[in-house]
């Protein structure tokens, strides 16, 4: 498995393969045009990962730097994660431990039926906190003390 660069063939690729649970939130969130909106988004971001295997797209992730110190984190995967997992979750772990160096408060909203990314998240000594929406829970992490939710 390896890093690579997004160009618009690689992002296609991987938005026609996601797993259910990420489509879904994708919908939810963007509605039937989610592809080109994803899309949209994703050439404007600065710190994200992209993961492939013999340049199959696996996952997708980052964090968006917001202001003071606040870093809105996300993972997109593909159905092909499930025979990568060692290695993408030891992957992430990584990355996840960077972006908590780097950033006070890590947060983002995930959707009800990601359980798999509800464990690892849980595994990543990330909190949960219910929302008024019922299909999201709210995840986060604070270093240190600084700050009131």
């Amino acid at each position: 498995m390896k890093e690579i660069k997004i160009n618009e063939e690689n992002i296609i690729k991987f938005i026609d393969n996601l797993r259910i649970q990420d489509k879904e939130e994708l919908i939810y969130t963007h509605g039937k045009k989610y592809k080109q909106k994803f899309i949209e988004i994703i050439f404007k971001l600065d710190d994200y990962y992209f993961l492939s295997y013999c340049n199959i797209p696996i996952a997708m992730g980052g964090v968006v730097n917001l202001n003071n110190n606040k870093g809105q984190v996300w993972l997109l995967s593909t159905n092909e994660e499930y025979k990568h997992r060692f290695y993408l979750y030891k992957y992430i772990k990584n990355k996840i431990n960077l972006f908590k160096n780097s950033y006070d408060f890590l947060f983002n909203y995930i959707y009800k039926s990601n359980f798999e990314a509800l464990k690892w998240l849980t595994k990543f000594d990330f909190k949960f906190k219910n929302t008024e929406n019922t299909d999201f829970k709210f995840f986060y992490y604070i270093k240190g003390e600084n700050f009131d939710l």
